[in-house]
């Protein structure tokens, strides 16, 4: 009885095997393909032209044009202020200054980036305060 079983088995097997290679079936499975692809094609460009003719809300455009210019401004003014700080960074090894010895002579003044005299001078002394865009410094022993 199993035998039997497992001819009837290897029957239809070799009997599905053989219809299903013929050339009829190719031919509705080259068919499907075909009008399978037809259909997503078809599909894709009645989506395309359906909404390409919708109107468009020019509420939501001009509220998104906004939007996009408020975070371009965001980015001017925070690049500004970025390049304001490192002006102002720069700006404090530009001042001039004036050093002052015990008894109040004068002894240096002029851009401490230009001397490297007034530089040790600077170095030495203690500042006394700013006014001007001048630094004051006196040297105290």
């Amino acid at each position: 009885m199993a035998g039997q079983i497992k001819q009837q088995i290897k029957r239809s097997k070799l009997k599905n095997n053989t219809v299903m290679k013929s050339s009829k079936v190719k031919t509705q499975k080259n068919i499907s393909i075909l009008l399978g692809i037809t259909l997503a094609v078809m599909t894709l460009f009645s989506s395309a032209t359906s909404t390409a003719h919708q109107p468009v809300d020019v509420e939501s455009k001009s509220l998104e044009a906004k939007l996009i210019a408020e975070i371009e401004q965001m980015f001017l003014e925070e690049a500004e202020e970025i390049s304001l700080i490192e002006e102002i960074e720069n700006e404090e090894f530009i001042y001039d200054v004036k050093v002052f010895g015990e008894n109040d002579e004068l002894l240096g003044e002029g851009n401490i980036q230009d001397s490297k005299s007034l530089q040790t001078l600077v170095n030495k002394a203690e500042s006394i305060g700013q006014f001007a865009g001048k630094e004051y410094y006196r040297i105290v022993k």
